[in-house]
């Protein structure tokens, strides 16, 4: 079985987060950068794995126009899902619904990862939005607002996807190397 996960990233936490699933995962497994991918890659793998960083309560937009652009090559294939940022209490399913009505339930495994904030990276506005927003958590709550990702997570999902990459895995005949 082939294997492909595409994710979109903004910030690089949700690329970073792809590649740590792809070194976790045994066998043939390819990590592509979403605006890479089209049909005819995605047609050379059986499972795909779709990874997006969460932005106002919704998966990244390119990510949401990357999934209706090559729904009907996506819906032919097995499908997981992981999500990264957000406020981590984030509904699974209403992200899902956010790629449209034909992958409600499509996913066979749908995994929020946590998150990160990487100000070096972001832009004026939305370093500032994230600040206030994250203050304002800290003041409600007493805690720092900043998610973190979740190794707990990761571990979890590799271990899904691993049984998947086995279901196919063919070991070798001790009989026939005699």
């Amino acid at each position: 079985m082939k294997m492909l996960i595409v994710f979109a990233s903004k910030t690089g936490v949700t690329k970073d987060v792809a590649h740590a699933l792809k070194n976790k995962l045994e066998g043939d497994v390819t990590v592509e950068e979403m605006r890479f991918v089209n049909d005819r890659m995605l047609e050379l793998y059986d499972y795909v794995v779709l990874g997006a960083p969460v932005y106002m309560g919704h998966a990244l937009s390119k990510m949401r126009s990357f999934v209706k652009r090559y729904q009907n090559v996506l819906l032919e294939k097995r499908l997981a899902f992981f999500f990264v940022g957000g406020d981590g209490e984030s509904d699974l399913e209403e992200l899902l619904k956010g790629y449209g009505k034909l992958f409600s339930g499509k996913g066979e495994f749908m995994v929020h990862m946590g998150g990160e904030f990487r100000f070096e990276k972001m832009g004026f506005f939305s370093r500032f939005i994230v600040k206030m927003v994250t203050k304002s958590k800290a003041k409600k709550t007493g805690q720092s607002g900043l998610p973190m990702l979740n190794a707990e997570s990761l571990e979890s999902l590799a271990e899904s996807l691993n049984g998947v990459l086995a279901e196919t895995r063919v070991e070798p005949d001790a009989t026939q190397a005699l």
